[in-house]
């Protein structure tokens, strides 16, 4: 049986988008304004397709329902992670998401904790990350005032830096930053401040304060994480983010390494380099489901990968 996908991502076009996740992955965009690759995702609104193998053409939703025990324990046929690199070429809207709860009472959705790797940005980048009101009262009151500058906390950030953004936290990715994103599975996003900027056709996008002001943690000042790599001969492994949903590891491989798989089905992008993965080419932009099956990896690089593993309590 198959225990190794690769994955064609879907694309969403941006206000915001542009034009490098042609020129640094290769993906085949759709234009120069293209924001996101979900290079990892069964979400209705755009899924990824099985590249190879007897499955190929197969989304991603589907796949995981035909085989579904094969992917770990546990009988949740919703598949939990999505997984994008965002292009941010201009200044997201501010923006927060709601927690399980209030998605599923609001939306019939889940709701949207996200963590962030920094995979390159431009000297001097800025980052929205939480905001400084003390409490929600004070959140609000400055929020409807449109006292974003003294409101919205900003941070410069750097390459290789790591936050664990959960739900309820104000966030904005900004101009010059190419970012790796695993999330929940999820879609719902209110729209805080967006600039006063219009599309194409003069239209400015929608607010949702309401919801937004709802949902928005106080206080809250999330800083990066900072991680040690563990050194295993001349490799590296770094444990970025470990939350309720997923962890998130970054492997830097120079001399071949042998992993172990647990209990559940891992997903492998391949961020810098090329090597080989059970015998498998990979390279720079590859995105992988390996399932449990295969019970260890042999890797070989040089190549820099980013692993992304699903709580198993999040699959049953």
């Amino acid at each position: 049986m198959q225990t190794w996908f690769k994955f064609k991502p879907t694309f969403k076009e941006m206000i915001w988008g542009g034009d490098r996740l042609k020129r640094e992955f290769g993906y085949d965009i759709p234009s120069n304004q293209t924001g996101e690759a979900w290079i990892i995702s069964a979400h209705p609104q755009g899924e990824s397709i099985v590249e190879n193998g007897d499955a190929a053409n197969v989304p991603l939703s589907q796949l995981y329902k035909m085989i579904r025990p094969y992917f770990g324990p546990g009988k949740n046929n919703e598949f939990p992670i999505m997984v994008k690199i965002i292009d941010a070429n201009k200044d997201l809207s501010v923006q927060v998401h709601p927690d399980d709860e209030y998605a599923r009472r609001v939306e019939d959705s889940l709701g949207k904790s996200e963590s962030w790797y920094v995979l390159d940005c431009q000297p001097q980048t800025r980052m929205v990350m939480g905001h400084h009101a003390r409490t929600s009262e004070e959140f609000n009151a400055h929020l409807l005032s449109g006292n974003y500058d003294t409101l919205f906390r900003n941070l410069t950030v750097n390459k290789g830096d790591c936050f664990d953004v959960s739900a309820g936290t104000i966030h904005a990715i900004c101009e010059g930053t190419l970012l790796y994103e695993a999330q929940e599975n999820s879609n719902v996003t209110y729209r805080v401040y967006d600039y006063d900027r219009v599309d194409a056709k003069g239209n400015k996008r929608e607010l949702h304060l309401r919801k937004a002001m709802e949902v928005t943690k106080s206080p809250c000042k999330p800083d990066p994480i900072e991680s040690e790599p563990i050194v295993i001969g001349n490799n590296k492994v770094t444990y970025l983010v470990e939350n309720e949903y997923f962890q998130m590891r970054k492997y830097e491989i120079n001399e071949d390494l042998t992993m172990e798989l647990g209990e559940v089905f891992m997903i492998i992008s391949v961020i810098e380099g090329e090597g080989k993965i059970n015998g498998n080419q990979v390279t720079k932009g590859d995105n992988f489901i390996a399932l449990p099956k295969e019970e260890k990896m042999d890797i070989s690089g040089p190549v820099t990968l980013l692993i992304v593993e699903p709580k198993k309590e999040k699959m049953m």
